[in-house]
């Protein structure tokens, strides 16, 4: 199959099953980590984390203040799965489609374009794994500092999911306009 061709554009394993996967293994993971270690849990939680990592805020121990984080994933999920609807709509309303060589990309044929509707879709839908390993780390942290006197989160990985967030994003949206152009220009 040429480089170029429409069916090599999405590169392999961006269906939009696979971060669905990905995400919902890590909200179970999730789940079931904090109803594992809820009876563990002292009293009071923290709730919130200084700059430095040191517990400052706290909260009497319940089941809804320990699934908060894990019921925010599956909240943040949910909507990056309706994000990727956004593509959709866009399909069917290209007026609102910002994308650069728009014109040129309209114009092909469907089986052209659709690699590339499906690579926008799975842009979004990969910001759900980081995100719920950013809130499952959280929740790991705040349960390490619930158990142990001078509990402390250590704020550096948080940092690096953080950048490495921003770094995926980069770099999906830079493949895409690249798979775009590519796409139009062959």
């Amino acid at each position: 199959m040429p480089a170029d061709s429409p069916a090599s554009i999405a590169p392999p394993g961006w269906s939009t099953r696979l971060p669905h996967l990905v995400t919902g293994l890590l909200v179970i993971g999730l789940f079931g980590f904090s109803l594992a270690t809820y009876q563990d849990l002292p009293a009071r939680i923290p709730i919130h984390f200084d700059g430095s990592g040191n517990p400052d805020g706290w909260a009497a121990k319940g089941w809804l203040t320990w699934l908060a984080l894990p019921l925010t994933a599956v909240g943040m999920w949910l909507l990056m799965s309706l994000s990727a609807k956004v593509v959709d709509w866009a399909r069917r309303h290209p007026r609102w489609l910002n994308l650069p060589y728009k014109e040129k990309f309209l114009a092909l044929p469907p089986e052209r374009q659709e690699p590339l509707w499906q690579r926008m879709k799975a842009l979004v839908l990969w910001m759900a794994p980081p995100v719920v390993a950013l809130l499952g780390y959280a929740q790991v942290s705040i349960q390490r500092a619930a158990r142990g006197p001078g509990g402390q989160m250590a704020v550096w990985p948080m940092f690096a999911l953080l950048g490495g967030m921003l770094l995926a994003v980069v770099w999906l949206t830079v493949g895409l306009v690249r798979a775009v152009k590519r796409t139009v220009d062959g």
